[in-house]
């Protein structure tokens, strides 16, 4: 199935459990915006409403525009302390060598 951004945020929207109204009310836009945006009627929101809808929901404006992911999210990355940082990086390539060793 191939989404489009109104498509993911209307998934977004749902899962969080909340109205086009309430998430117009958190993006700071109308309910009329999203509204349009979940139907497909507009699919060339504004840099300021995309960039506000991620972080509503959590997620990179690549996800919300084209549906991909980066596997960190660069802001909640940076709340992290430097230990914690180090350990997912030291973490990521533990796995990686060991996958390589597997082949």
């Amino acid at each position: 199935m191939s989404y489009i951004i109104g498509d993911r945020v209307k998934l977004k929207r749902e899962e969080l459990g909340i109205t086009a109204r309430k998430l117009a009310e958190l993006a700071n836009c109308t309910p009329s915006a999203i509204g349009q945006l979940e139907s497909g009627k507009s699919d060339n929101p504004t840099m300021k409403l995309l960039s506000k809808l991620s972080e509503v929901f959590n997620v990179s404006i690549d996800w919300l525009v084209n549906g991909e992911q980066e596997i960190l999210n660069k802001q909640e990355y940076y709340k992290l302390d430097e230990f914690e940082r180090r350990f997912i990086l030291e973490y990521i390539d533990f796995c990686l060598k060991r996958k390589k060793e597997e082949i």
